[in-house]
This record gives structure tokens, sequence and C-alpha cells, in this order.
């Protein structure tokens, strides 16, 4: 169903993505030869390996498709990047359209949208910094940021869903990973998707301000717990979250 949807790359970018497929084939290769146990990562602190493994260990398949909401760089600071290189693809969302160009050059099997997802349509701010990868629409955690980041501007943009987006760009679409990274905005993006019917079976986010002797407490637990997910792991600053169904089935 996806490939339909798939955006028509030339020749040149659909080369240079099987390029950095093969290149990743062969370090993996190597890797393994001279330095048995050592894992190749792009996530700001290894998310998508412990997703690759929940991947494994849940849903049993490399090929599988995933929506990255505040995916950044194609490859920098990538939680899907791994899981690209290993034969899946999907969509991947961020409020910058800077990165357009690079996922059409390195990602070609991927669709990159520029959207600002949210649980309605509005207009907002996006607060920016210099280290892109934490600017956000998120009013409270931008001013948390302000002591530990530098600024660099603000600019208004029209909120959307993802249901809209995936409506718009992927009618039909059932991905199988669900990836939010959209500092302090995750409950209202994930309210303004129906679960129900996407039905993807992991779930990632960032959990902020968690404490995690009460993490039943924190309000993006909650709602996932209310729409049937469950905790499964937490680290860092992600949780991670299954599908109840398959959470049961591997007990």
């Amino acid at each position: 169903m996806w490939a339909k949807h798939w955006r028509i790359f030339d020749g040149r970018r659909k080369q240079t993505g099987l390029r950095r497929t093969l290149q990743f084939t062969l370090l993996k290769g190597l890797r393994r030869l001279l330095v048995p146990g050592v894992q190749f990562h792009f996530g700001m602190t290894a998310e998508d390996i412990v997703i690759a493994f929940l991947v494994d260990k849940y849903i049993g398949k490399r090929d599988i498709t995933y929506v990255d909401i505040g995916c950044h760089e194609a490859r920098r600071i990538s939680n899907s990047y791994f899981l690209y290189l290993n034969g899946a693809h999907g969509i991947a969302i961020d409020l910058s359209p800077d990165y357009a160009n690079e996922f059409q050059r390195e990602r070609p099997r991927d669709l990159f949208v520029c959207a600002a997802l949210s649980d309605r349509a509005a207009t907002t701010v996006v607060h920016e910094f210099t280290a892109s990868e934490v600017s956000t629409i998120d009013a409270a955690q931008a001013e948390q940021w302000q002591g530990r980041f530098q600024a660099k501007g603000s600019r208004t943009v029209e909120t959307t869903t993802l249901d809209d987006v995936l409506a718009r760009h992927m009618p039909g679409a059932n991905p199988d990973v669900l990836l939010l990274d959209v500092e302090g905005h995750e409950l209202p993006v994930l309210r303004g998707a129906n679960l129900a019917a996407l039905r993807p079976a992991l779930i990632v986010c960032e959990l902020h301000q968690l404490d995690l002797p009460a993490a039943s407490d924190h309000p993006v637990v909650a709602f996932l717990a209310t729409s049937g997910y469950r905790l499964v792991s937490y680290a860092t600053v992600n949780g991670y979250f299954v599908r109840n169904d398959l959470a049961e089935r591997e007990r």
C-alpha cells in the first residue's frame, strides 16, 4: 500500500540511497570481524539501538514502516536512520524545511513532510535555537531551554494533526513504529492521532519531567495506557511503549 505513495526521485538520488545502504552493510561486516560487540548508532543516546531491539522482539521483521515526528536531519541525531538502513521506510516529519533536500538525497525511500504537529489546526510560534534539535512550539519547554541553549529567534507557523498529514500524504497507512521527538509537545501530537486506527506496534517518545517511580502518573504514560499501550522500557529521556496485545504475548 505504501509503495504507490512513494515520492519519485531521479536516478542519482536512488543511487545515493543505495550507496549509503551498501556502505553501512560493509561497515557492519567489518565491525563484526574486527571489533565484535561494538554497535553503530545514529540516535543522540543510542535510542535507535533500543528501538531495533524492540522491533525484533515485538514485530519480528526489519522491513517495517515508521512515522518519525521531529525527525531532525536524515542521519545525524536520527532515531529512524538505523531502521532505514536495515530495510525500513516511512514518513519523516519536522517543523523545519531545512532538512527536505537532505532527505531526498540520503533517504529516497522516505517521504519528508514539513509540518508542525499538534492536536488541532492553529497559528503558533516556533521557538528556534542554534541547537536546532531542541527547537519547539511548546512555550513551556522553550522557556526551560533558555538557560541551556542559545536562542536563535522565532517564527509563526500553522499547526496540523498527524491524522491530517497521513490522510494527505499516506492514506490508509498503518505504521509499525511511531517515533516522537517534539520537545515537550508529545501529548498534543498524540491527541491529534487516531491511535485506534493507526495501531502502531511500538511508540517511542520523550517523557519530560518524568518521575520514574510514579511513571504511571505522567500525562503521556497515562494517555497511552488508556489508548492500549504499555510502557515496557525507559532510558535517558525516552519511553518505549508496546501495544497491549503484543506485550501480553511476550509475557
